[in-house]
């Protein structure tokens, strides 16, 4: 898969064959590659992340809806968020649409 520049403004959309599972309370989550068997385990602002990734939302309107719910600042969510979209588009897992 070629990879995308990934910024702040881009669009995301999961990779193909995917299924995205919470594994309840604080233990977060996995994502299961339908094709390749290959699992991924997700921490629980990855979990949250991910599932605001609908094709539609940016890196930065996805960061805005997680702030309400962490107590981090705005810049080093939006850079973690950014680090993690790098790490996941390398794995296939999140693709800009």
């Amino acid at each position: 898969m070629t990879s995308s520049a990934i910024a702040r403004t881009t669009r995301l959309s999961l990779g193909g064959n995917l299924t995205l599972q919470d594994l309840g309370g604080d233990d977060g989550g996995v994502v299961l590659n339908l094709v390749s068997g290959e699992m991924y385990t997700l921490n629980d602002t990855g979990l949250a992340f991910l599932r605001r990734v609908d094709g539609e939302a940016t890196i930065d309107a996805i960061a805005a809806q997680m702030l309400a719910e962490y107590d981090v600042e705005a810049d080093v969510l939006a850079s973690d968020l950014m680090e993690l979209t790098t790490e996941l588009q390398s794995e296939g897992l999140v693709q800009a649409s």
